[in-house]
């Protein structure tokens, strides 16, 4: 019984351990800004108009934090390797929703898949000012 649980230990320690697949450089990481497009969303039987929305993503070494509008997640998120981009997926905070981000790093933008009807938008990080 003691070799099982301490089997189920370091198995749980090694999982969590290797939980975020690749790392994110560090030139990835910082703050992104862009703006989700204007849309309509069928409520019932009727078609409302949503308007477009600013959206903000800053993404540290372990966490990202999203603000939509007035609302604001946060928590930790997994980097998966694809051919060209990398994938960023986070869990939101007390939703269970996936966010799914699209890294494009020649492109050097970043793009959020919207959750349904949301259309998908564009983040590009803000050029640095010319410092004195």
């Amino acid at each position: 019984m003691i070799r099982l649980l301490s089997c189920l230990l370091l198995l749980a320690s090694f999982s969590f351990a290797t939980a975020q697949t690749t790392k994110l450089k560090r030139k990835y990481r910082g703050l992104y800004k862009g703006e989700i497009p204007s849309y309509n969303a069928i409520i019932g039987s009727k078609e409302v108009s949503v308007k477009s929305q600013a959206l903000e993503l800053s993404i540290d070494k372990d966490s990202l934090q999203l603000k939509i509008g007035k609302y604001c997640y946060k928590n930790s998120y997994v980097v998966i390797k694809k051919e060209s981009t990398l994938e960023i997926r986070l869990d939101r905070e007390d939703s269970g929703i996936e966010e799914v981000l699209v890294l494009d790093s020649k492109a050097k933008t970043l793009t959020r898949k919207g959750l349904f009807p949301q259309p998908d938008a564009v983040l590009t990080k803000p050029k640095k000012s010319a410092q004195r």
